[in-house]
């Protein structure tokens, strides 16, 4: 229940962002400085972001053993293969229906 509260309150709550700093350091980078600090958040990896903003919070703030925190990513990978399997199948069935 201690998680829920804390992921909750950076879940629902609205955050504003003011990126103008940024954004002039940028146009001043050149391509290489661009390559070595990406700073484009178009490519961030947002699940990858995510999972391992979860794992910080469950590891620093909640105080979990890392090994837990392994093993929930391991069984989290799981489903998602379990899914990537099963939904093409599940569309499939669901096309076919009434079809002999």
């Amino acid at each position: 229940m201690l998680y829920a509260n804390i992921v909750k309150c950076f879940g629902v709550t609205g955050w504003m962002f003011d990126d103008k700093i940024v954004r002039s350091v940028l146009v001043k980078l050149t391509v290489e400085d661009r390559d070595k600090f990406c700073v484009d958040i178009k490519q961030l990896n947002w699940a990858n972001c995510l999972g391992r903003w979860v794992e910080g919070v469950r590891q620093y703030i909640v105080n979990e053993d890392l090994s837990i925190i392994l093993e929930a990513r391991k069984l989290c990978e799981m489903q998602v293969y379990k899914q990537q399997i099963t939904l093409p199948w599940l569309n499939t069935a669901d096309r076919n229906k009434g079809q002999i």
